[in-house]
């Protein structure tokens, strides 16, 4: 026996909403007229800025710095560093051939047409400096004066004890003195070999060319204005760049030759385009997988006894596999209404996308289409029983309405929720889909009936059966086997919930990036060459812009500072200035250097013999330096990265990372290192001055930092949010229990997948948390309200109705999630591999362990009575 809906909710669709489905059968043409007019609105505001000058327009902003909020530490620190230093992130062209000299000029006639290439948004270059080429000669005369004082004594001291041996072996007279050797009063100094010194100052000369040993590869270094973080810039750079170099054709320098192009910019590019190549393409076949299942679960007869002749057979088959169509288009065509309306009001609100609300279209089409097959499945099955059109709008608006209501509003809340978190990807998320679920709610109550009535006017619906095959006595008595499902849930969510802690959370960059072949490829010659080239690879510095010159020297003395004291887990590799190239105590370092060449131009060569002597010549040459040089002076190789934007020498300070900053963990710590998280207070100098450091990497854990701190606030309030709102909509504790029982047993049977497989939360797949606790909610809330409505007793109806729609549901919107499980970029993978098992499990438990723990309340009560 069916009893009254409880519930605020369920009170106002019987009461107020009969005159409204009314109105919507009577008045269908003007419904539509009016979404349609809605959708125009909708659409200016999101293209209307390509139509008429000023317009609204819906922008993606592809800056990763754009997830967090502008008062940020890092984010300002990195805002002022664009403005001022002329680039860090680098493109790196890599031009191969079997002729090292074929390849150099190609080089050198691409290096004029790259620092030309003008960027069509600002009209200014988009490459600031490039490097590929340093002076040698400047280096071989001034190799000495960038050894400390202390080397270059080591190096007199050595020179002369060489001399002294060398005249004892040649003094007949001396003997070793009987008493031992008098005390060195430079004995704690350290001493080295002629060998040895010759390696410290030969190592200051740097080798000609950033080329491999073999002169297969040589790579130009570019540093671009802006940042790699800035997705749009960095792909319209190399774009063009592409462009340029096959307009030059390599091969007409060498046969042999070919070009490719890395870097930090490469990178942020590959991952952008598999993103929207790659994954829009398997999206969009998850979608047209949607609408299939549809098409299957409200399939059309086709009819052909009614025809006799071939030609009639044949037009029957026409129009019955178009009438397959109808149930597809009358639900999907509100929804992609209201998803229009959704990004229209985001455009107005926000004014714009990111790179994680980017793919909000998907998620918001598969939790619509929840609304829609619920609607639709109790309408055919009401006009199935024999009622009229308008009678089976209104059984479907007053009972099933309540429930989409309840279901869609809890879940606009969870997802409001998260609009308190200052991470962009949680709060823009939450949002563009609470005003997307509310959306997809009212076309599917108010849009979605007008549609059905335009249907049923042209004749093209016909009722099919879309409940569970079985008889109507099947659908009657008790269920069987409750005790045990519920025991064996509680015992496997007990051990679940004892190993939950040991849940991770994925910190490796590399796993989450498109990682393709031919990139890594690329990485690996880089990598070499670097270490070819330059002894070693370093990786891409963090920045900290000074205020004048006197702060830079405190600075660069202070995060040396730093570097000697961490000794427990050191992420500071080196500390580089514009003054490192400018080597201190120059005056005392050629004293020094004089000393060594009276020495060498009055004794060694004539005393020295071997190998010693060879160096002594080679040395000869480095000791004819005899002024200091100034900044002036230095090469523009050397001071071509410390370039500033007006193309003067800047004012900062670089900072190399000693880890691998794809590691989150590592970029965290090197944030903190640095004293630059936005948590942080920041380098404090001597003289009171106060400065944060930063980079994409440094960004980059500040949204880590804060998007782990968010995202545990925004579950605990999401959580608070629906308990809250599902007590106001039943007004019974008992039944917001069981409404958040299932939620509870699909979350632990998720963790409890996640520990067997290895399943890691990332900076990617936390979006997704809301979406399955909203879908959670959503399937309970439907099958307790059909529950409610039919009575006790009525559990293997539900089952075979609602239950039929809940599994098609979440087969629809698993299906849309699934196409990214078969892209190649590893976060938008996960996304996808956690969305579908999440969605899957709380619809088991909905569907087994809610309806068992119902029966278990039923036996209870009947036992009491």
């Amino acid at each position: 026996m069916a009893s009254r809906q409880p519930g605020l909710i369920a009170e106002f669709f019987e009461q107020r909403m009969g005159p409204v489905v009314t109105l919507i059968y009577r008045r269908f043409w003007l419904i539509i007229l009016v979404a349609l007019l809605v959708t125009v609105g909708a659409l200016y505001a999101m293209i209307g800025g390509l139509v008429v000058e000023g317009g609204p327009k819906l922008r993606v902003n592809t800056n990763l710095v754009s997830l967090i909020p502008e008062n940020y530490r890092s984010v300002q620190a990195l805002n002022k560093i664009q403005a001022k230093v002329a680039g860090i992130d680098k493109l790196e062209i890599l031009i191969q051939s079997d002729d090292f000299d074929a390849s150099l000029r190609f080089g050198q006639h691409l290096l004029p047409k790259l620092m030309e290439l003008p960027n069509p948004a600002t009209g200014e270059p988009y490459i600031g400096t490039i490097e590929y080429r340093n002076d040698i000669e400047f280096f071989e005369k001034h190799q000495l004066l960038f050894l400390s004082q202390e080397t270059l004594h080591n190096l007199q001291r050595s020179l002369e004890d060489r001399i002294q041996e060398e005249k004892n072996k040649i003094n007949p007279l001396f003997v070793d003195d009987l008493f031992g050797d008098e005390p060195d009063e430079d004995a704690d100094a350290e001493n080295l070999s002629l060998e040895e010194l010759e390696e410290r100052y030969e190592a200051q000369v740097p080798k000609e060319y950033l080329a491999t040993e073999d002169g297969s590869i040589l790579m130009l270094r570019c540093y671009p204005f802006g940042s790699s973080l800035n997705l749009s810039l960095s792909q319209s750079l190399y774009t063009a760049v592409e462009d340029l170099i096959a307009r030059e054709n390599p091969t007409s320098f060498h046969p042999t030759m070919f070009v490719e192009l890395g870097g930090e910019i490469r990178n942020r590019v590959e991952e952008y385009t598999v993103i929207t190549t790659d994954a829009v393409r398997n999206l969009g076949g998850g979608l047209t997988l949607q609408i299939l299942l549809i098409m299957a679960f409200f399939r059309q007869p086709f009819n052909l006894k009614r025809y006799t002749s071939v030609w009639g057979k044949a037009y029957g088959v026409i129009s019955g596999s178009a009438r397959q169509f109808v149930a597809a288009l009358l639900i999907a065509v509100p929804l992609i209404l209201s998803i229009i309306w959704t990004f229209g009001l985001a455009s107005l609100v926000i004014g714009g996308l990111n790179t994680i609300t980017v793919f909000l279209f998907v998620i918001l089409f598969g939790m619509g289409i929840d609304f829609g097959i619920h609607t639709y499945s109790r309408y055919l099955e009401t006009r199935l029983g024999g009622a009229d059109v308008l009678t089976s709008l209104q059984t479907t608006i007053l009972k099933t309405g309540a429930g989409i209501f309840t279901a869609a509003t809890t879940t606009a809340v969870a997802f409001y929720a998260l609009m308190v978190a200052d991470f962009k990807g949680f709060s823009d998320f939450g949002f563009i889909a609470g005003s997307g679920i509310l959306l997809s709610m009212i076309a599917m109550l108010l849009l979605l009936p007008a549609f059905v009535t335009l249907g049923e006017k042209l004749g093209v619906i016909q009722a099919v059966r879309v409940t569970l095959p079985g008889s109507a006595v099947a659908r009657t008595g008790p269920l069987k086997n409750y005790r045990a499902v519920l025991i064996g849930t509680v015992v496997v969510g007990a051990v679940v919930a004892v190993f939950v802690p040991r849940l991770s959370f994925e910190y490796n960059f590399r796993d989450l990036r498109a990682n393709l072949p031919g990139l890594q490829g690329v990485k690996a010659k880089i990598h070499d060459l670097k270490v070819d080239a330059e002894g070693e690879d370093l990786g891409t510095p963090a920045v900290i812009l000074a205020d004048s010159h006197e702060d830079l020297v405190e600075l660069v003395d202070v995060l040396n500072g730093l570097k000697a004291q961490d000794t427990v887990f050191p992420t500071i590799h080196k500390v580089e200035s514009i003054f490192d190239k400018l080597p201190q105590d120059q005056e005392e370092k050629l004293a020094i250097i004089r000393e060594i060449r009276t020495l060498v131009d009055e004794e060694a060569l004539d005393v020295v013999q071997g190998e010693d002597r060879d160096r002594v010549v080679r040395l000869r040459t480095a000791l004819e330096v005899d002024e200091p040089f100034t900044l002036d002076q230095t090469p523009l190789s050397v001071k071509r990265k410390f370039f500033g934007k007006d193309g003067s020498v800047g004012e900062f300070v670089l900072i190399y990372p000693s880890v691998l900053l794809r590691d989150g963990l590592n970029s965290i710590e090197f944030a903190r290192d640095l004293r630059s998280l936005s948590t942080m207070d920041g380098i404090q100098t001597p003289s009171g001055a106060t400065y944060y450091a930063s980079s994409g990497s440094v960004v980059s854990a500040d949204m880590l930092v804060l998007m782990q701190r968010d995202a545990k606030i925004a579950i605990t309030l999401t959580t608070a949010m629906i308990i809250l709102f599902l007590y106001l909509s039943f007004r019974s504790v008992k039944y917001t229990l069981f409404v958040l029982a299932p939620l509870t047993v699909g979350f632990l049977a998720l963790w409890g997948v996640q520990l067997l497989f290895g399943i890691k939360y990332n900076l990617f797949n936390m979006v997704i948390l809301p979406v399955v606790i909203g879908y959670g909610v959503d399937d309970a809330v439907h099958m307790v309200h059909r529950y409610v409505e039919e009575g006790v007793g009525s559990l293997r109806r539900v089952i075979r109705t609602t239950g039929w729609a809940v599994f098609m549901t979440t087969l629809t919107t698993s299906a849309g999630f699934a196409g990214l499980i078969l892209v190649r970029h590893g976060g938008l993978k996960s996304m996808g591999t956690l969305a579908v098992i999440g969605l899957s499990l709380t619809m088991l438990a909905s569907l087994v362990f809610l309806p068992a723990a119902l029966q278990w309340y039923e036996v209870r009560q009947s036992r009491r009575r």
